[in-house]
């Protein structure tokens, strides 16, 4: 993984951060196919694929995003902990604008102006729609995925209980990926698995979230799960003048929003309200869905069926083989 150092980031609330931001590169080098950028969801990384690639069914050679044709870019959350350096002193300094602007600066030292798509799930995707307004014209296609413009009451409310139990708790890595399991998958999807099965006197169900706390904690770090939780509870594209409309009006990229029926995070009538008030002034937007019982972690568990829908918007999309999707800079 590479690095860029941002000197002196004016963040939103006008602080002044020295941001060390690591990204990865993955396919074809930049200047040489279009180009797609990956945002990563919540404890995710720039790590696509390979040994901790998080994203293997859906990037590598032949997939639905085909290194051998396309050049995929992947930047770090700066504070998620993923590189040396890459925690914030203060997790709150940063808001989802923030990290949008640091996505569109990373791009810019790498000689990058114009991309094919910006691609990004749940946190990820909600920095898709805020880079998406911040720069209209960057991308030919926005696909963001079990996610929102917008943090809702709904989602506040998890947030400011995740924050409680990352300040409280005993074992607050643990107790919080516990608690933001039961966010990421559905009563049915639990019962359905579980079935009230013990193994050695426990409950299936309370072993599995045992094994979910201990997994995280031995892989992040508390900063980073507390910046990371603060950035979720920050997304508003139109915090500026309350006018969501105004704002994603003006992206002129397609937007295919893919929703999830069962998501208890990002719920699916947020999405459905989207597309119904903004389609009458953007035509060129669309709406799928991922049926499933699992809730939001659908975009995880049923690859198949995201790889069909990505496939299907892939091939309706018009790719110019002549444009090389970047600055005539390169690294």
């Amino acid at each position: 993984m590479e690095s860029i150092l941002l000197k002196q980031y004016k963040t939103q609330k006008r602080e002044e951060l020295n941001l060390l931001v690591y990204y990865q590169v993955v396919g074809l080098p930049i200047g040489e196919a279009p180009i797609i950028l990956v945002n990563h969801p919540l404890t995710a990384n720039a790590t696509l694929i390979g040994d901790g690639g998080w994203w293997n069914a859906i990037v590598g050679e032949n997939n639905v995003l085909d290194t051998t044709r396309y050049t995929i870019i992947s930047i770090n959350i700066p504070g998620n902990g993923s590189g040396e350096g890459n925690l914030l002193e203060n997790h709150t300094a940063l808001t989802i604008y923030d990290v949008a602007k640091v996505f569109l600066l990373t791009l810019d030292n790498l000689g990058v102006k114009k991309l094919h798509t910006i691609i990004g799930a749940s946190i990820g995707g909600a920095i898709s729609w805020q880079m998406a307004t911040l720069a209209p014209t960057l991308a030919e296609q926005v696909i963001p995925i079990a996610t929102d413009y917008k943090t809702t009451d709904w989602l506040q409310a998890i947030c400011t209980i995740q924050a409680s139990i990352l300040k409280n708790a005993v074992t607050p890595l643990e107790q919080a990926r516990q608690h933001a399991m039961l966010c990421y998958r559905t009563p049915i999807s639990l019962n359905r698995k579980f079935k009230l099965q013990k193994s050695d006197g426990e409950f299936d169900v309370n072993a599995w979230l045992t094994h979910h706390g201990k997994a995280l904690a031995k892989r992040y770090a508390l900063q980073a799960y507390k910046t990371l939780n603060y950035l979720l509870s920050s997304i508003d594209i139109a915090q500026a003048d309350g006018s969501f409309l105004k704002h994603i009006s003006k992206i002129e990229s397609t937007i295919h929003i893919i929703t999830i029926p069962t998501d208890g995070l990002f719920l699916a009538e947020e999405n459905w309200d989207t597309y119904v008030q903004l389609k009458p002034y953007k035509e060129n937007l669309f709406i799928h869905e991922i049926k499933s019982i699992h809730g939001h972690d659908a975009f995880l568990i049923e690859q198949q069926q995201l790889a069909n829908i990505l496939n299907s918007i892939f091939k309706k999309s018009i790719i110019n083989e002549n444009n090389k999707y970047s600055s005539v800079r390169h690294r």
